[in-house]
């Protein structure tokens, strides 16, 4: 199946994030779930992300309290190897930008860009009231 086929088919998806959050999982999603997409990640998230695995598990290490009790070295071997080797990878060819394809999904996914970028945001700022 090409990108173009995938993105229009009915397994593409369409802000699911947004939805998500929002509880809205069928029909259209508008800005105003956006904002409430926001909200909740706001006030009920501490944001980690993938592409900062070891400073992000630092973060949920110090807001959760697991940074209190120092880790074995059995633990910490464990651990390195999950934050830099993941366990759940799949290799997939990289999109060309600009092409029908990822029109398309860029298209259906605006309101989860957005919020995506809102997540870069919260997460620069709740580093911040970490100490991070």
């Amino acid at each position: 199946m090409s990108l173009e086929d995938y993105a229009i088919s009915e397994f593409a998806e369409n802000n699911w994030m947004t939805r998500f959050l929002t509880n809205e999982m069928t029909g259209a999603v508008t800005r105003q779930h956006l904002e409430v997409g926001k909200e909740i990640l706001r006030r009920k998230v501490l944001v980690g992300l993938t592409v900062d695995m070891e400073n992000s598990f630092e973060r949920f290490s110090k807001y959760l309290g697991w940074d209190k009790d120092p880790l074995s070295i059995d633990q910490r071997h464990c651990l390195k190897g999950f934050l830099t080797g993941g366990s759940n990878r799949n290799k997939h060819a990289i999109a060309e930008e600009e092409t029908t394809g990822w029109r398309i999904l860029r298209g259906n996914n605006l309101l989860d860009l957005e919020l995506y970028d809102y997540a870069l945001q919260l997460y620069q700022e709740q580093g911040k009231v970490l100490g991070l």
